[in-house]
């Protein structure tokens, strides 16, 4: 991981799904090295990152997919609840909708979009939106984006 991502991971950070998942997944072995190493890093901040429920309901079911067992799963993404947990809420989808006019996304990446803004983040990290894109003041950063080879 280079300098560049460890600053941005050093601010008020919200993180996807599947960068969760990279972490955990040694599928694809570049991304699994790299979300393991950013993840270590977020661990082991001050002031953890953000996530929502959204994200950990994601996440599991996305474990489970990966033939995770059950209770390993659940402990896996039960260590996340000690993260900024955003939980879905009705002025959250209103949020969402209005996200999903405005840049023609789809509900779901519109619902992280609201959650990363909701917890006033500087950054989203996933790989689903365009790099770069601005948000308001939040960006979507892709942590496997050529510009972080190590």
């Amino acid at each position: 991981m280079n300098d560049n991502l460890k600053a941005i991971a050093a601010e008020s950070v919200f993180v996807d799904t599947n960068i969760l998942f990279y972490g955990v997944n040694i599928g694809n072995p570049d991304k699994y090295a790299q979300a393991g190493a950013l993840l270590e890093l977020l661990w082991n901040k001050s002031i953890l990152p953000s996530i929502s429920t959204q994200i950990l309901q994601e996440f599991y079911v996305t474990l489970l997919k990966g033939k995770i067992e059950i209770d390993e799963a659940q402990k896996i993404v039960k260590d996340y609840y000690v993260w900024n947990v955003i939980p879905a809420s009705t002025a959250l989808m209103d949020h969402a909708f209005q996200i999903q006019k405005r840049y023609l996304l789809s509900f779901w990446d519109s619902c992280v979009l609201a959650a990363a803004l909701q917890a006033q983040c500087s950054y989203l990290l996933t790989e689903d939106l365009n790099h770069g894109q601005k948000y308001g003041k939040l960006t979507a950063i892709n942590p496997f984006h050529k510009t972080y080879a190590a």
